[in-house]
């Protein structure tokens, strides 16, 4: 292929949103709260003799030891939102495999695991989440394939989600696709000759594309790049 390295950009995904919390403040290590079912909620100790980054990734591996899945319910508001802080912490440790395989662990038997397969899809995979991450997605997606709680039939579409996952990743050759332009003509990506290529996923009626569009070919950096040739931006309309 003509080109050195691809960088996608989904105009969408580029829209800061905030994450409303659902029920107060992060909870804290050792801190306990009561969940609607009146089922408590501990998180562990972490122990005194752990420092720096080591506390971070006790604390995801043990997250979960003080929720009774069989007794809770997972998709209670409380709940749900310390399982948006066990993802908010998880995006700061390099564990993240381990601690959403000793998640599942945990929830392994009950109907509390499908229920979590559920928020991950919400929070790490949903194109509109201020949380989407597709590392993380796939750190999930791996531990529930290789559960063994977890039926064949219901694995079937998280490997074939975590194939597409694996496609495209920073640092490895871009997949070819063809595509069309307005005129009709059919294209591939190869065909395209520049040092690097920008793809740009929109929206024709999508106000904030256009906005980002047009903020990318301001910009000194895209901009500049795109003038001197260095730079080749195709927009994929996705509508």
């Amino acid at each position: 292929m003509g080109f050195l390295s691809v960088v996608s950009v989904c105009a969408a995904c580029l829209t800061v949103a905030g994450c409303a919390s659902i029920a107060g403040s992060p909870l804290r290590a050792g801190g306990e709260t009561e969940l609607s079912d009146g089922v408590g909620f501990r998180l562990p100790d972490i122990p005194d003799t752990l420092r720096g980054a080591a506390r971070a990734e006790y604390l995801a591996l043990h997250y979960w030891d003080g929720f009774d899945f069989a007794g809770a319910d997972i998709a209670a508001p409380e709940a749900e939102q310390a399982f948006v802080d066990f993802l908010g912490l998880l995006s700061r440790i390099a564990s993240a495999a381990g601690a959403f395989g000793a998640l599942f662990g945990r929830a392994a038997g009950s109907d509390g695991l499908y229920r979590l397969m559920e928020l991950c899809d919400r929070y790490l995979y949903e194109p509109w989440s201020p949380m989407r991450s597709d590392e993380l997605y796939a750190a999930a997606l791996r531990a529930f394939t290789e559960s063994p709680c977890i039926a064949e039939i219901d694995k079937v579409r998280a490997r074939q989600t975590l194939e597409r996952l694996s496609m495209n990743r920073p640092g490895t050759p871009a997949a070819d696709f063809i595509y069309v332009d307005r005129g009709g003509s059919r294209h591939r990506l190869s065909d395209i000759e520049a040092p690097h290529i920008l793809l740009f996923f929109h929206y024709p009626g999508c106000g904030e594309c256009r906005r980002m569009k047009a903020a990318l070919e301001a910009s000194p950096i895209v901009g500049g790049s795109l003038r001197r040739g260095g730079l080749v931006l195709l927009a994929v309309c996705v509508g």
